[in-house]
């Protein structure tokens, strides 16, 4: 993946390459071997291989990943299975009930 900060004119001001295991909270990315904390420009995530030169145009922009990578909260997450075992457990008592 690579990681784009960009200022207010599109302007590309950092780009980091080949970074793996993305996860963004907010301001801050971290991956595999690095970190950036309170990032303070815009910033995207992009695929390898999507071409970026100088600026990023709305169509770059466009194909930014990082909704994909949010970092959940514990607490979010723990939510999430709760509700997910409730759903499981709801369809197999009714399944049961059919048999």
């Amino acid at each position: 993946m690579k990681l784009i900060i960009y200022d207010t004119e599109r302007k590309v001001v950092k780009l980091y390459e080949g970074i793996q295991r993305v996860k963004v909270n907010n301001d801050e990315v971290t991956w595999n071997d690095g970190a950036l904390m309170g990032i303070k420009l815009d910033f995207i995530l992009l695929n390898d291989e999507v071409e970026v030169l100088e600026k990023v145009t709305e169509e770059v922009i466009n194909q930014d990943l990082k909704q994909n990578y949010k970092e959940i909260s514990l607490e979010d997450e723990n939510r999430q299975l709760k509700e997910r075992l409730e759903a499981t457990e709801m369809a197999v008592l009714s399944l049961l009930e059919l048999m």
